[in-house]
């Protein structure tokens, strides 16, 4: 458990992909490393296209794969960095109007 703790931390805030096995079954989630410690981590769920899914909170010894770095993951943060970027020009024109 220490060990993937560990190997964890240093992504914290990073975009991931993530593999967690709970109960003998096996689940990806890409997104946002927003928090962990030894007992549970936090992420910000993404879709392919950058739109925001909701959070996820689970325990940190359910982790059984993690991968950074990616290209995949870059263009992730992109995608997510413009899709807030147009959200906020939205709220702006609305309240202008």
């Amino acid at each position: 458990m220490t060990d993937m703790f560990e190997r964890v931390l240093p992504l914290l805030h990073q975009y991931i992909l993530l593999g967690t096995t709970i109960a003998n079954a096996n689940a990806y989630y890409r997104g946002q490393l927003i928090s962990v410690n030894e007992k549970s981590f936090e992420m910000r769920l993404y879709s392919a296209e950058g739109e925001y899914q909701g959070r996820l909170i689970a325990p940190t010894m359910a982790i059984s794969s993690v991968q950074a770095d990616t290209r995949e993951l870059r263009e992730l943060s992109l995608r997510v960095k413009f899709n807030m970027t147009c959200e906020l020009e939205a709220m702006v024109a609305s309240s202008c109007v």
